[in-house]
């Protein structure tokens, strides 16, 4: 990690910005996909100290004229993402004041001239404002196309969420008081859990890093930098990456004076835990002020390079900065492995999805070597060989039983690796893992006992015609599972509390299908204690108790 760019030899373009007229500062921009064009070929959506403007992307070029203005106000800050739930394509939120406005894209190429959200904030903070998923999974964890992105606002010390409520609509969710002035802040999945995490920056050597227990941010942070103010000072802006190729993202901040600072992430629980960054740039430059970051595979090999951005002095007068890495044809990119169950007319199997996790110099997919650890394998770890992109293991069985407290721990894993088109491997992925049997499954209706570490299929697979839920391990440290069968399709929502009665955190919240399910309670961030949870589903509830050993 101290070694991941080179210096750049000085800003590399320094040249008047296209002009919409004479006094008018362009204050943000973003590439926004107004028409599908592909996922590398967008628009240009502009905020200018008297509007929004797009300008059109045709035959590889950018406009120099706009397509379409949008007079509503001034805007000082942009983000593009998914918010309209009734296509697909990227939609504009802008800052106007104290004013958060989404403009949605009208399926046919441009922007509707009136806001369908019109946040009114009453403050006299400088605002910020991003469109990102925060209740529900990211992709691939998630693959819902209806799923859209919230609105995170910063406003002082707070960051306040606003749930995208799927008809265009918002509702106030969450505010969290981070202690500090705000300058910056990121979503992104810094955990490896597949939701996305909060980092915020301030000034004078201040960032925190709050974990997102799936859907809400946790109060208490699990990385609190108070270090030195020549790492983070003024004016700091962040962004993250994988810079080492891990599977965790890295943390970069690009602070007042042109220093940029890169904190690695060594994941698996410890995340952020060094007292100074890993590597430090410095620009030497007393003056530097940074507007933007972004990190850019920019010779499409898996090297991640640093470019950053500056306004002049001068009316649209800007420079842009840009770090190459020392390892351009670096290894990919992690995949990312997700599961769930496949029923094969007698029996359930293990059911492994590898994702390529964004590599974009990978275009076979059976480049993923599988491996496997389970009883059957000697509890040994070997090579399945190449897979695709979805592998069914007719090796082993499942056992998924509304006898949930003797099911068996899991005991069968599984991760993979990618390989790219220069033949160069990944690290593993994350890991997948199901309870198994370990003998060879009875025949169907055959029930000789209750064991279910034989796989008795009668009693394993039978949909029970009443509701029923429990959880194993109990007591438990720090993770146990809660197992739910509902008879017909139902919302189940799984929430916990402490011996207070004090809402913990929501564990689920969404629609299930008939049969039996599962769902972890990871309690790591919490003390020893007794705890409980209530399961409500349909016209059943029922409350459990959860005692978490430490």
């Amino acid at each position: 990690m101290n070694s991941n760019y080179e210096q750049p030899s000085g800003p590399f373009i320094n040249e008047n910005e296209f002009s919409t007229g004479s006094g008018y500062y362009s204050n943000d921009n973003a590439f926004i996909n107004l028409r599908q064009l592909s996922l590398e070929r967008k628009d240009l959506a502009v905020v200018k100290d008297n509007g929004l403007y797009v300008y059109r992307n045709d035959n590889n070029a950018i406009s120099s004229s706009n397509y379409q203005y949008i007079s509503d106000g001034v805007g000082t800050s942009l983000s593009v993402g998914n918010f309209n739930n009734y296509n697909s394509y990227e939609d504009a939120l802008v800052i106007n004041g104290t004013h958060v406005k989404v403009y949605l894209n009208d399926g046919s190429g441009q922007l509707y001239q009136s806001p369908s959200v019109d946040l009114n904030i009453s403050t006299s903070n400088q605002l910020k404002a991003k469109l990102a998923r925060v209740l529900n999974q990211i992709q691939p964890y998630n693959l819902s196309e209806q799923v859209k992105k919230d609105i995170v606002v910063a406003d002082g010390q707070n960051i306040i969420i606003y749930k995208n409520n799927s008809d265009n609509t918002v509702s106030y969710y969450q505010t969290l008081n981070v202690g500090f002035a705000i300058t910056d802040f990121e979503l992104s999945d810094i955990s490896r859990r597949g939701w996305n995490d909060l980092i915020v920056v301030g000034n004078s050597g201040k960032m925190k890093v709050f974990l997102n227990s799936d859907g809400a941010i946790l109060s208490a942070p699990i990385y609190d930098y108070t270090g030195s103010s020549a790492y983070i000072y003024n004016n700091s802006i962040i962004t993250t990456s994988d810079l080492g190729k891990t599977g965790f993202k890295d943390i970069i901040v690009a602070t007042y004076g042109g220093f940029i600072s890169i904190f690695q992430n060594s994941g698996y629980g410890t995340f952020f835990n060094q007292t100074q960054p890993q590597q430090v740039l410095n620009l030497q430059n007393p003056s530097l002020i940074f507007d933007k970051i972004k990190t850019v595979d920019v010779y499409n090999t898996g090297g991640i390079a640093l470019v950053l951005s500056k306004s002049g002095g001068s009316l649209n007068n800007f420079q842009i900065f840009r770090f190459n890495p020392s390892i351009p044809n670096t290894i990919p990119q992690p995949p990312i492995t997700t599961k769930d169950y496949y029923f094969d007319g007698s029996l359930w199997r293990p059911r492994i999805h590898i994702d390529k996790n964004n590599v974009r110099d990978f275009n076979n997919n059976n480049n993923f070597e599988l491996f496997k650890k389970s009883p059957n394998t000697n509890n040994s770890w070997v090579s399945l060989g190449m897979a695709s992109g979805d592998y069914v293991d007719y090796a082993e069985f499942c056992i998924v039983s509304s006898d949930a407290p003797n099911v068996p721990r899991d005991n069968c894993f599984y991760y993979a690796k990618s390989t790219d088109l220069t033949n160069l491997v990944s690290n593993p992925s994350n890991s997948v893992s199901f309870s198994v049997g370990i003998n060879n499954p009875n025949p169907v209706g055959d029930v000789v006992n209750d064991n279910l570490s034989n796989g008795n299929k009668e009693k394993t697979f039978e949909v029970s015609k009443t509701y029923s839920v429990s959880n194993f391990p109990n007591p438990f440290n720090p993770v146990t599972n809660i197992f739910f069968n509902i008879p017909k399709e139902s919302k189940v929502t799984i929430k916990i509390y402490n011996t207070l009665g004090q809402e913990i955190q929501t564990l689920t919240d969404r629609n299930y299908g008939i049969g039996n399910h599962i769902v972890e309670f990871n309690a790591g961030n919490l003390p020893s204690g007794i705890y409980f949870y209530r399961i409500t589903a349909g016209e059943f509830t029922k409350v459990n108790r959860l005692m978490l050993i430490k």
